[in-house]
């Protein structure tokens, strides 16, 4: 779904980490493993797909449950 909004990447990896309930300064820092910052983001992004899809899934339904009260 195109929002026109854009982020970071920096915001996004921030969002992941926060999301993943690890500190943001020591991600920042490079504390954690870069295995675990990709799978992290990696994670975070595949839960944000599921979200936008079932958010476009709902607002399809909505549609057509409107289309069907309108004939």
């Amino acid at each position: 779904m195109k929002t026109g909004i854009t982020a970071s990447g920096h915001f996004a990896q921030w969002e992941a980490c926060i999301a993943a309930g690890l500190d943001p300064s020591l991600w920042d820092r490079g504390h954690y493993p870069k295995r675990l910052m990709a799978k992290t983001l990696a994670w975070y992004e595949g839960h944000e797909l599921v979200e936008q899809h079932k958010q476009a899934a709902l607002a399809e339904d909505m549609k057509k449950k409107a289309k069907r009260k309108g004939k």
